[in-house]
């Protein structure tokens, strides 16, 4: 087994990402990165939200692990327009 320095990396970009969030492609990205985690170094790119008709940052922590999976958080610079 490659030990995690050996492993090569991805990126996963999603909109949201969390338990709590059950979107198509969200859960898609989420469900393809805890299959990949044990051969690839996995790393989610995300926002801070968790509705998708707000965008309002609802996440405080810039990273977290989740289910083994790296996530690091960007706010979101401009509100959703109604």
């Amino acid at each position: 087994m490659e030990t995690v320095s050996q492993k090569r990396k991805i990126a996963l970009v999603v909109q949201r990402y969390g338990l709590e969030v059950n979107g198509g492609a969200e859960m898609l990205a989420r469900t393809m990165a805890e299959h990949l985690k044990d051969r690839y170094d996995i790393e989610v790119l995300t926002s801070k939200a968790v509705d998708y008709v707000t965008w309002k940052d609802e996440y405080t922590a810039d990273e977290e692990v989740i289910n083994g999976i790296k996530v690091r958080r960007f706010g979101v610079t401009q509100p959703r327009n109604p």
